[in-house]
């Protein structure tokens, strides 16, 4: 940033942008003359990586499929329903307690989850954050595994993760 109203790329730039394309920065975060990325108080942690996801893939629809549904965020919505004991149409329904919302969020999260190493530590420990993302990095060698109890399979306890490398 060159000024409050100048940007100045060098190589590679940004993808997309070409001379002449008009950018908007929020003149507070740029409040210094000459602030550039990665200066001691602006962006200080920021670093340009990709976070390689365990599998980034995941959806209400995969999760569906994982656990023998039709693979559709519809049949995601029905299943969650019968949580009240009937179906969408009022009909009395056999809940599945697969589907559930710790369940569902385990799934999620564990997808998002960066391996890239470079990115562990690399946060700014006075907001508490460690690593980078919002999820913590993953441990390296994790192998395949399964999620025994999340808190919440159709229990009243908390539960436990065993080796989560595989959900």
């Amino acid at each position: 940033m060159d000024s409050e109203t100048q940007l100045t790329l060098v190589s590679p730039g940004i993808v997309g942008l070409v001379s002449g394309n008009a950018v908007s920065v929020r003149a507070s975060y740029w409040s210094t003359a000459g602030a550039k990325y990665g200066d001691a108080d602006k962006g200080a942690n920021d670093l340009s990586q990709n976070p390689n996801f365990r599998d980034a893939s995941r959806t209400g629809a995969t999760w569906d499929t994982s656990l023998g549904g039709a693979g559709t965020l519809t049949n995601t919505a029905a299943e969650l329903v019968k949580l009240n004991g009937f179906d969408s149409s009022g009909a009395v329904a056999t809940y599945n307690t697969a589907y559930n919302t710790a369940a569902f969020l385990a799934y999620i999260r564990f997808g998002f989850t960066p391996t890239n190493q470079a990115l562990k530590g690399a946060g700014d420990p006075a907001d508490g954050s460690p690593d980078i993302g919002a999820e913590a990095v993953a441990a390296l060698g994790i192998s395949r595994g399964r999620i025994v109890n999340a808190g919440g399979f159709g229990s009243t306890g908390r539960g436990s993760l065993i080796n989560a490398g595989g959900i």
